[in-house]
């Protein structure tokens, strides 16, 4: 008996006890570190990495995750974890062991308890890859990295942020360019064929909704049950991505709400925006981060309106433009 308690203790601690030597020497070539960022092997002459590095040949990029996987050679990858194990964090050969806080949904990272502050990976046993972590804390798993080895980046929306209020997952914001019959507060009783979903399950299934379909949603509305067919369409913003609504405009932003990327055949562009113009209100109310633009515009959506005008800013020159330009 105690042969047998002896071994499952050797296992579950296997990795904390062999992977400083027997991992790197098992998986040679598997972790690299690449224009600062440590990459691993998750198949044959495929690495993935939360950044893509330069002058290599990119597979696939899922900007949404901030995922990308890459062609680079090695001669063993590393195993892909099979369920959820213990897991331990490991930047180069130190593994140390972590609690996970959440686990990720659709494009949104999960989080583990403490903040390594260093960018890695998570294993399970027998040096099993489990996820990758950056500095804040935030994994992927291995649902992420398959689906990336598949090529498949696509990404469905429906207008909506969730959130969870007690024990319910509940609407938080929605988009005003999305018409959604939905009000902030509904609280989620079913989605799809699953009856009181967690925050998890109702993002998953919005994600995979393909493009042009409709998911089956209901909610609870003060004492009120309601039914609706949604519209699935092509995510914009989100996870990675900056996520305003105003992405249906063609222009994103970084936190402090300067224009990052635009996009030249949509409405920003061709009203005159530019990258580097700094959004600084909306109306009359004053715009500091992401977030509060998208509670503006959420504003707006219950509303069934679209603000006037907004307050942009480019070197120090402040400007209007009229939202019926944009």
């Amino acid at each position: 008996m105690k042969i047998w308690l002896l071994l499952i203790f050797f296992l579950y601690s296997f990795p904390t006890l062999i992977f400083a030597n027997e991992c790197k020497r098992f998986f040679p070539g598997s972790l690299k570190v690449i224009d600062g960022y440590p990459t691993f092997a998750v198949a044959k002459d495929r690495f993935i990495s939360l950044k893509c590095p330069n002058n290599k040949k990119i597979i696939a990029y899922d900007r949404f995750k901030g995922l990308c996987l890459f062609q680079d050679t090695t001669k063993k990858p590393f195993y892909l974890a099979k369920h959820r194990t213990n897991f331990f964090f490991c930047k180069s050969d130190k593994p140390k062991s972590v609690t996970i806080l959440s686990y990720p949904s659709s494009i949104y990272p999960g989080l583990i308890k403490e903040s390594v502050k260093k960018r890695g990976a998570l294993f399970g046993e027998c040096c099993h890859l489990a996820g990758v972590v950056d500095i804040n804390g935030e994994w992927y798993d291995v649902t992420s990295i398959k689906k990336l080895l598949k090529k498949d980046t696509k990404h469905s929306d429906i207008g909506i942020r969730f959130s969870v209020n007690e024990k319910y997952t509940v609407v938080k914001r929605v988009d005003p360019f999305v018409n959604s019959p939905l009000l902030p507060g509904d609280k989620v009783i079913k989605i799809n064929k699953i009856k009181n979903p967690t925050l998890k399950q109702v993002r998953d299934r919005v994600d995979s909704c393909k493009v042009g379909r409709k998911i089956f949603i209901e909610v609870k509305r003060n004492k009120r049950l309601l039914s609706y067919r949604v519209n699935c369409f092509k995510r914009v913003g989100g996870g990675k991505v900056s996520d305003t609504f105003l992405e249906h405009l063609g222009i994103w932003f970084d936190k402090n709400l300067v224009i990052t990327n635009i996009d030249k055949s949509g409405a920003g562009y061709k009203s005159g925006l530019r990258k580097g113009d700094k959004l600084l209100k909306i109306d009359e109310s004053l715009v500091y981060k992401q977030v509060d633009v998208q509670k503006v515009m959420s504003n707006y959506a219950v509303k069934k309106s679209m603000p006037n005008s907004m307050l942009w800013e480019r070197d120090g020159f402040q400007f209007f433009l009229s939202t019926t330009s944009i």
